[in-house]
């Protein structure tokens, strides 16, 4: 569903929950899982509109629908869902496949970025992708090639965005040139999206998380600078000159903002969007319809996910919250673990190196033990405040949602996408776990950010 404004014609928020939250391998298990959740979710929150959805196909699927063999289900499953009364707007391809077994951890990021397994997998998202969207939209979707010039509209082309890890784990990374290897093989993925036509610009959207060889907004911005630099080289050996190169690389080339990864990193929200944003506010026409030029940095933002994370203040005087964030220690997620203390930044890389390291009761336990606040990457339901005795981060994704409310002049496509992302209820403690099924807790989150949208201006249509 698209959320207007009236101060902002032209422009539009598109508001989704990611699907990465259900067990899905085949396309039976997707049909099932949106048909037991997303449809009532759909019904309770726009009975006679649309839900957004952000599809995670994990590689196998996309592989087969992407195929010879998967052409009449695929086309089968794009009229699905527009009967249904659904937008794919965004798509996460993150995680390759098994994101629901226990083990995953760190292999979330396999295959990285330096194997050819992860390109054919974005590919094939993306054929995926552009195939319903065009089901779901029509021939509003083919109003603009992503090759032509951006133009003022009624009922602007908008984007779809497709999140990625940002190129591999970080402690795998021993050379820098594991990071060009990273950066050229985005770029040949662009390049591919370039040249398609009919649909709205693809735009790849790297995911800073802690950890990752791109560990914060501004690390993924520096990063973003070396893969620019590929996909330049490569769409001018396509046949582009210098301009179009580089205009074609913001286009398609862009962030995607998680703001439980931002604020575990104890980021300022508005740092954090401008780097997102690609370095700051752009012209917007006189009408407020106008798309805004390319980036000045040469990347552009594909999409926030809104998510929370959990927090610990004052650890030293609260045994108890301790107590409560060492249990959440599963195995299946990583659960990086940052903290500010006098003796600099503090990090481990999940919750059972940061109980080994309490446990050792030395001079580095000791400075976690005085830090202010401990920050730790679990995802929690995005509308509370608190988890049990432990606080969380929504303050910090509300923070970046208005700041991109402020100025959507910096939407180059025309369109905001906002991805509800809370994957880990199967993993949830029950002593902070909110009552009722998981379309009940679907509905208060997505309720939550509708509630923000309202408050600040923007109405659903």
């Amino acid at each position: 569903m698209a959320w207007t404004h009236p101060d902002h014609p032209g422009r539009c928020v598109r508001l989704g929950y990611c699907t990465n939250v259900l067990p899905v391998e085949t396309l039976s298990d997707l049909r099932h899982a949106l048909t037991e959740v997303a449809l009532p979710l759909r019904e309770r929150l726009h009975p006679e509109g649309t839900l957004g959805i952000g599809l995670h196909l994990p590689a196998s699927l996309a592989a087969y629908l992407a195929g010879p063999e998967g052409v009449s289900d695929l086309a089968d499953l794009g009229e699905w869902l527009c009967v249904s009364g659904f937008d794919p707007f965004t798509y996460n391809a993150f995680p390759f496949g098994g994101f629901h077994k226990d083990g995953l951890k760190e292999n979330v990021y396999r295959p990285t970025w330096t194997e050819p397994e992860r390109e054919q997998y974005t590919l094939d998202v993306a054929h995926v992708a552009a195939a319903l969207i065009g089901a779901c939209r029509g021939p509003q979707s083919s109003a603009q090639s992503s090759t032509q010039s951006p133009t003022p509209s009624d009922a602007p082309p908008g984007h779809v965005s497709i999140s990625t890890h940002p190129g591999t784990y970080g402690p795998w990374v021993t050379d820098r040139s594991e990071l060009k290897a990273c950066a050229d093989a985005m770029a040949r993925v662009v390049s591919r999206f370039t040249q398609q036509e009919g649909v709205p610009p693809v735009v790849l959207s790297l995911e800073a998380e802690p950890f990752a060889s791109a560990g914060n907004t501004r690390a993924l911005a520096e990063f973003l600078v070396l893969a620019n630099m590929s996909v330049v080289r490569e769409l001018k050996a396509l046949g582009h000159d210098a301009s179009e190169a580089g205009a074609l690389a913001a286009r398609h080339l862009g962030v995607c903002l998680d703001a439980c990864h931002s604020a575990v990193e104890f980021e300022d929200p508005g740092e954090a969007w401008s780097l997102s944003s690609g370095g700051g506010p752009s012209e917007e026409g006189a009408d407020g319809g106008a798309f805004s030029a390319s980036p000045r940095l040469g990347y552009t933002l594909g999409k926030i996910q809104f998510s929370s994370a959990l927090a610990l203040s004052s650890p030293a005087s609260d045994p108890e919250g301790r107590a409560l964030l060492l249990e959440m220690d599963e195995p299946r997620y990583l659960h990086q673990v940052r903290a500010q203390s006098s003796a600099g930044p503090l990090a481990e890389s999940d919750l059972g190196n940061l109980a080994a390291t309490l446990a050792a009761e030395d001079s580095t336990a000791e400075a976690w033990l005085e830090a202010p606040e401990w920050r730790c990457h679990f995802h929690v339901p995005v509308d509370l405040e608190s988890y049990g005795s432990l606080s969380t981060t929504r303050s910090h994704a509300d923070a970046l949602l208005a700041e991109a409310l402020t100025d959507p002049g910096v939407w180059p496509s025309g369109e905001l996408h906002v991805e509800v992302e809370t994957y880990t209820w199967s993993v949830l403690p029950a002593s902070g776990r909110p009552g009722g099924s998981l379309v009940d807790g679907l509905e208060r989150e997505l309720r939550h950010v509708e509630a923000l949208l309202r408050g600040a201006g923007w109405s659903s249509s």
